[in-house]
């Protein structure tokens, strides 16, 4: 309840789709229950930088992830590589 709306806010301000703001939280929030334990703020640092830091490095991985495939001219798949 606490930040659902702060990342909700900050994925508007980086221009996340709606469709996708949801499954980016929640990516966020999986990162966060498994890092929390361990996490040492360093001297200056804080909690929500952090956070913010995750936040938009999962954003990133989500739309490297969706980079289309090259298809050949003719609409085809290029052939797979040969070692």
């Amino acid at each position: 309840h606490l930040y659902t709306p702060l990342l909700d806010r900050w994925a508007g301000r980086l221009g996340v789709p709606a469709a996708d703001r949801a499954d980016l939280i929640q990516e966020v929030f999986l990162t966060l229950l498994r890092a929390a334990p361990r996490f040492r703020a360093a001297p200056g640092a804080s909690f929500r930088g952090w956070l913010y830091t995750v936040f938009v490095n999962k954003w990133t991985d989500l739309c490297r992830k969706r980079v289309p495939v090259p298809l050949a001219a003719d609409g085809s798949s290029f052939p797979a590589a040969v070692d």
